[in-house]
């Protein structure tokens, strides 16, 4: 979709929205703000979105190597276990 084939009486779609690069959205956003074409609140809530998403997305990041680090330090518990039952009993 070409987000620029935006008819004046109608709304931008989503897929519109999201095709347009950041700037352009900013852009948008400072030139409609005081018109009544598309209320602001529309690509406000596509730039709230974007942010979410980015924050999500390094929040599952987080998570990942949290598991990871759960998971290695598992491994060294359990290696650390099976090494002092082994000398217990030699």
């Amino acid at each position: 979709m070409d987000p620029e084939k935006v008819d004046k009486d109608t709304l931008p779609t989503l897929e519109q929205l999201r095709a347009l690069p950041e700037a352009e959205l900013f852009e948008r956003f400072n030139r409609r703000s005081g018109k009544a074409v598309a209320p602001p609140e529309l690509y406000w809530s596509e730039l709230n979105r974007r942010t979410q998403e980015a924050q999500t997305e390094a929040m599952l990041g987080y998570t990942r190597r949290v598991e990871i680090m759960t998971r290695v330090i598992l491994a060294a518990t359990l290696l650390n276990l099976g090494a002092a039952v082994v000398g217990a009993f030699t």
